[in-house]
């Protein structure tokens, strides 16, 4: 057999395998679970792969009127990586609320009541995180309420970190980011799945008006780059992958945010501390808000990558190797 012939043969195998990985993906997916909330009833998409890497699942967290439909090819290459991730149809959240011994904004303690309770549902103890926009926010607000249910949590272009925030403001940043991200979608063939994360944004907010605009005014008033430093001292390792184009939430306006946390931290301590004490890692990647959504592969690949390199590490750390 020549070298052509061969390399046929091993892409054919290949495709084959990826069209069964495809099938396995897809039976699950277009058969969710259906978990009750008080009165409400969602849809959790929970899907295994084949052999698993890990025994702790990744939760998807999606961000302001995105529902897991959205972030399916996302999920799906996080399966076909040997991840067990699962995710919620609930854009609005739950009128039943787990109660909490923080004060926090009613339209974050509605989002966050679902995933929560999914958790439950399946049994599972502790998850990985990988969250975007809003849904930093929640995870983050989740993750102090009951830090013993997360190990890692990835936060996507993280709302709640860039400082003082207005409704208008914020309003205008995202109109004008998904314009950028529009064009940008064009130029790279992409659209369909940027529209497609719009259209799940606009019934979102049609099916709740006044919800949605509860969930933007939170977005802008709530930050939650204090709670980093503590969820760290309880054992949760936190990643955050930032696009540089991100108009919603910039990179910069992040960055400043984050140095005021080292400030505040050296000012206690009277040394000068390092980021990686209040983070475990920072990508700063090409992008827009929702670029995330636009190259799955890529990007969640990123994402899938922190966490298996944090298991690694936090697997050494535990059997006392450097």
């Amino acid at each position: 057999m020549g070298f052509e012939d061969f390399h046929k043969r091993r892409t054919t195998i290949e495709l084959n395998v990826e069209k069964e990985q495809a099938s396995h993906f897809d039976e699950q997916w277009n058969n969710p679970i259906q978990l009750k909330v008080g009165e409400e009833t969602f849809d959790v998409h929970d899907v295994h792969p084949e052999e698993e890497k890990s025994g702790v699942p990744v939760l998807v967290v999606p961000g302001w009127g995105h529902t897991p439909d959205v972030w399916m090819n996302n999920m799906r290459q996080l399966v076909s990586s040997g991840r067990h991730t699962l995710s919620v149809d609930a854009p609005h959240g739950s009128d039943e609320q787990i109660e909490m011994k923080h004060v926090m904004p009613e339209a974050e303690s509605r989002r966050m009541t679902p995933f929560l309770r999914a958790l439950e549902s399946r049994g599972i103890d502790k998850a990985d995180v990988i969250a975007h926009s809003e849904g930093c926010i929640d995870t983050l607000l989740a993750a102090r309420e009951f830090p013993e249910r997360f190990r890692t949590i990835v936060l996507v272009n993280p709302g709640g970190m860039i400082g003082e925030d207005s409704f208008p403001q914020l309003a205008v940043r995202f109109a004008a980011d998904n314009v950028l991200g529009a064009l940008h979608a064009a130029r790279q063939g992409a659209l369909s799945r940027l529209s497609k994360g719009g259209r799940s944004a606009v019934s979102s907010a049609v099916s709740g008006p006044v919800l949605a605009f509860k969930e933007v005014r939170a977005i802008a008033s709530t930050q939650v780059d204090g709670i980093l430093r503590d969820l760290k001292t309880k054992g949760i390792n936190i990643v955050i992958i930032h696009g540089v184009s991100d108009g919603v939430f910039p990179i910069e306006r992040m960055r400043g945010q984050l140095q005021d946390q080292k400030k505040l931290q050296a000012g206690e301590s009277g040394g000068q501390p390092d980021i990686m004490k209040i983070l475990d890692g920072v990508y700063a990647v090409n992008g827009h808000h929702e670029d995330f959504i636009l190259h799955p592969e890529t990007y969640t690949r990123l994402a899938e990558g922190a966490i298996s390199a944090l298991e690694v590490r936090d697997a050494k750390r535990a059997e006392g190797v450097s």
